[in-house]
């Protein structure tokens, strides 16, 4: 709230989205890690909500940890080490480095001896990293992460995360103190918030549960259906590995790929109309009714970088060229985990005018 410091306040808004960011990222094949009786020696949880993952030299506490539900061939499975950032400015290279050396100290905690346990073999994982940031990254941030294999996402103009956005500060500066996660009668806050958010639990069972102010209620209303709005959250990765996290306010067009797995897209620029903000989405062509999945396009890196070059794909223009810009995704369509492609065609700017 507005009369605590600064560090605390940004950690309370830092919470609350890290509960809407996981509910979004659960979308896409991915079990949060719990600790249970296989884990035990590598993950803990400290307090409710909180989880700690062991690295070689001490235990780290990881916003968004998750597991892959599916395969990959040639790699152990896949467990995604998320940090979550909402500042007011964008992340800098000094919070990528800091996340650099807990991801390098999780991925090194691994040793094998001679008994070989069931625990050993069962918890092997590839960690992969993955920065998430609320308001973006500075260009020399992006650029540290991408050279060790970081995958960084940002919201900064993707207008359904700064609906939300704009609500939690509201909560934040006016209703929700830092003591409700500080206090231990209080520390099941974030569980019961999460459960506001999926419905669960009505705002005003949440203000008279810990005793806010009742203006609050119509706030977490507010809250719940700005996340609610969001109907589609795929995650898409470009040739490169570079990540796009694709919200949409209407159902994946799954109609499109019913009898293939490919299909065309275009990205598309709107002008917000807010201080000549411009937000990105994908639009997919043989959609009538031009859904759009709004996400941030990289700020520090290249084209060439976020694409790659001379990577061979089975689709050719009709020159016979090879098509280089791509999006992979996959995700279940009738019950059956589908591998699917987008080809990016030309982009296309939309003219917004105001009167």
């Amino acid at each position: 709230m507005k009369n605590e410091n600064q560090k605390n306040r940004g950690q309370v808004r830092g919470y609350l989205f890290e509960r809407v960011l996981c509910m979004l990222l659960k979308q896409n094949d991915l079990t949060l890690v719990q600790p249970d009786r296989f884990n035990r020696m590598k993950v803990r949880r400290i307090r409710e909500n909180f989880i700690e993952l062991k690295g070689r030299g001490g235990w780290h506490t990881i916003d968004c940890p998750f597991d892959y539900r599916g395969a990959v061939p040639f790699l152990y499975p896949l467990r995604l080490i998320g940090e979550v950032r909402y500042h007011q400015t964008t992340v800098t290279r000094d919070a990528i480095r800091n996340f650099i050396g807990v991801l390098r100290d999780i991925q090194e905690n691994y040793f094998i001896d001679d008994s070989l346990t069931a625990e050993m073999v069962r918890e092997r994982r590839m960690e992969i990293g993955i920065f998430f940031s609320v308001n973006g990254f500075q260009a020399e941030a992006e650029r540290l992460a991408y050279s060790h294999g970081i995958r960084t996402v940002s919201y900064k103009n993707n207008p359904l995360i700064q609906e939300i956005r704009q609500v939690i500060d509201v909560l934040e500066s006016q209703y929700i103190s830092y003591d409700l996660f500080a206090q231990k009668n209080t520390r099941f806050f974030l569980r019961d918030f999460e459960q506001m958010i999926r419905g669960e639990l009505s705002g005003s069972e949440l203000v008279e549960r810990y005793e806010l102010l009742p203006e609050a209620a119509a706030w977490f209303v507010r809250l719940f259906q700005a996340v609610q709005k969001i109907q589609s959250s795929v995650m898409a990765a470009t040739n490169t590995g570079m990540v796009f996290h694709l919200l949409g306010e209407e159902a994946f067009p799954e109609e499109l790929f019913a009898g293939t797995d490919v299909a065309v897209g275009h990205i598309c620029y709107e002008n917000l109309g807010e201080d000549n903000q411009i937000a990105c989405y994908l639009e997919l062509e043989g959609d009538e009714r031009k859904r759009r999945f709004y996400f941030t396009l990289p700020e520090g890196l290249s084209e060439q970088a976020i694409y790659g070059l001379g990577v061979p794909y089975a689709e050719r223009d009709e020159d016979g060229d090879r098509t280089e810009r791509v999006l992979h995704m996959t995700m279940k369509l009738d019950g059956i985990r589908r591998s699917l492609t987008v080809v990016l065609g030309e982009d296309r700017a939309e003219i917004v005018k105001f009167f």
